[in-house]
């Protein structure tokens, strides 16, 4: 729902309900005459906005595929992890995919590797030492679990879920046969790290309700006045925000939010916008309400009552 609509429903039907108090079919001449009336201490009820999310994960696959290219890994040394004897050069060869389900991403990435073994063998009889370049192509299985903490921070946590080979390579040296294994698994352990950790802060960054959230709570919070008139305002002040928990379904990431609020309408000056600095943490729930509901407290004195009847009513002959 966008905040223009948002705010058109709440004001149509908060004004035509106020301005329905003021119709008459008889001839009325007021006398101006001033009456005192008695303050009633009402207890206003929070009034919900029902706002629902949604998040394709089109765009999400979209921005990783266009920031997560090229060649996203690096190896140029035989002599570190542990002296692995392996130097390795990680590409990604083409877009991927996504999929989503419950609170997991799913996705394959289809990598290019370029590798360097260094083969050393020192035994009696046998003095082997050569380096061997290897091509091959693999596809990486990643999973990502989320969630939505109550601080608004989008929680991710991706590992690797196997692999499969598109090319695999042959190699032998000597006689001797370099396990593809070998080469799978050290291209995982290195190389999963660097790429999940970018996985991670890329979904994070393209995934922010709170930013989202923000121009409502903020729009929520801006003096209304519905009508030119009367010098009618309306004004809600935000308490809360509820919200069920970020799920995953036909490719988009959903939830539902409210928020609570009271709300007023009052006759007089434009009131000043006393908005809450900061959107407050979530209050998650099982179930909420995918309507809204509006609890209007009205507040109009005696003086600005009778100038406005005064407007509607004197010298005027309804039948």
């Amino acid at each position: 729902m966008k905040i223009t609509l948002l705010r058109f429903i709440l004001l149509g039907t908060l004004l035509s309900t106020f301005l329905l108090s003021f119709s008459t079919n008889k001839y009325i001449s007021p006398k101006e005459k001033e009456v005192g009336i008695d303050t009633v201490g009402i207890q206003s009820q929070p009034s919900s906005i029902s706002i629902p999310m949604e998040i394709d994960i089109k765009e999400i696959e979209s921005m990783i595929n266009s920031r997560l290219k090229g060649e996203i890994y690096t190896d140029n040394s035989f002599e570190n992890n542990n002296t692995d004897n392996l130097m390795l050069r990680v590409w990604k060869m083409d877009n991927f995919s996504i999929t989503v389900e419950n609170n997991e991403l799913d996705y394959k990435i289809p990598l290019r590797i370029w590798a360097k073994v260094r083969l050393k063998c020192n035994k009696p009889g046998i003095n082997i030492s050569d380096n061997k370049e290897i091509n091959a192509s693999i596809v990486l299985r990643f999973r990502t679990q989320f969630s939505l903490l109550p601080d608004w921070t989008f929680y991710t946590q991706t590992q690797s879920a196997g692999f499969e080979w598109i090319k695999k390579p042959t190699v032998n040296i000597a006689g001797l046969n370099i396990p593809v294994t070998m080469i799978a698994n050290t291209a995982l352990r290195n190389s999963q790290k660097s790429i999940t950790a970018k996985i991670d802060k890329m979904i994070r960054e393209k995934v922010n309700l709170k930013e989202m959230i923000t121009p409502y709570w903020k729009t929520l919070q801006m003096p209304i006045k519905p009508s030119d008139n009367y010098n009618l305002w309306i004004e809600l002040t935000p308490l809360e925000i509820c919200s069920l928990p970020l799920q995953g379904q036909d490719n988009k990431l959903t939830t539902h939010m409210t928020i609570k609020a009271l709300a007023r309408a009052f006759m007089g000056q434009k009131p000043g916008v006393s908005a809450t600095s900061d959107i407050p943490d979530i209050h998650f729930t099982d179930s909420i309400d995918n309507h809204s509901e509006i609890n209007l407290l009205t507040n109009i004195s005696y003086p600005e009552l009778n100038n406005m009847a005064k407007k509607l009513l004197i010298e005027r002959t309804f039948s």
